[in-house]
């Protein structure tokens, strides 16, 4: 997925939670989700980097799932519905009392 925003972070971390790994751009937004214990990122813009980093992953079995495991582990450690509920109802409730 790349980008040149932080565009498809939904569709990304989805990815990540069933153990794909991400092959996206390195620019502020991702790298504030991913980092390449966990993605493949390549510099905006440059198709060959990412031609060559899923060359990477198809020809290193053992890379793709470390950095799968390494996906997952990092979506559900900040990002799960365990994490991400009770802080929009702390916004809420932030809210509510003014």
């Amino acid at each position: 997925m790349p980008t040149r925003l932080d565009t498809q972070g939904v569709s990304r971390d989805e990815a990540m939670s069933s153990g794909l790994v991400p092959l996206t751009s390195a620019i502020a937004p991702v790298t504030d989700f991913v980092d390449d214990s966990c993605a493949m990122l390549a510099p905006p813009e440059d198709s060959e980097a990412m031609t060559d980093a899923v060359r990477r992953l198809a020809n290193n079995p053992d890379l793709f799932v470390s950095m799968s495991a390494a996906a997952a582990r990092r979506v559900s450690s900040s990002r799960s519905s365990k994490f991400v509920i009770g802080a929009d109802v702390a916004l809420l409730l932030d809210v509510i009392k003014g």
